[in-house]
């Protein structure tokens, strides 16, 4: 049988669990975003000798993105930790409004060295991850 231009092939979204649908469009780009993803950090990961340019700008291009995103992120939460913390002086809820500002800040403070300095590994600390940082900046100098 033969389809003519009328006929559409629609796709159905799978039921991924209670109720909740996912089509297949939305699942492949998530999962080729993840493979990429992981692609891109075992591309970036330390080597020996000195990177091409091609590595070179997927670096600088990943540090322009983590930048930007990690700015935006720490100006996201200073402004909602001086929200609760202006609540909390304005005697709404003082404690509350304090332990959730000291959160966001704290949140803030993380965020910003992440943005700035990267993260060795998940039990590294703030000495040794801008220790790595400067050692992978140098790395990346030209010559």
């Amino acid at each position: 049988m033969a389809l003519s231009p009328s006929h559409h092939v629609v796709l159905t979204p799978h039921r991924v669990s209670k109720g909740r649908f996912m089509s297949i469009e939305i699942l492949a780009a998530c999962a080729s975003a993840a493979l990429l993803f992981s692609a891109l950090c075992l591309y970036l990961m330390p080597g020996v000798g000195k990177p091409g340019r091609l590595k070179r700008t997927i670096a600088f291009t990943w540090f322009l993105i983590r930048r930007t995103t990690g700015t935006i992120g720490t100006v996201f939460f200073l402004s909602g930790s001086f929200h609760f913390f202006n609540t909390a002086f304005h005697g709404h809820e003082m404690l509350a409004n304090t332990l959730v500002g000291l959160f966001l800040l704290s949140l803030a403070i993380f965020l910003l060295h992440f943005t700035f300095f990267g993260k060795k590994s998940r039990t590294s600390t703030f000495p040794e991850d801008r220790a790595v940082y400067h050692q992978r900046k140098e790395g990346y100098r030209k010559e």
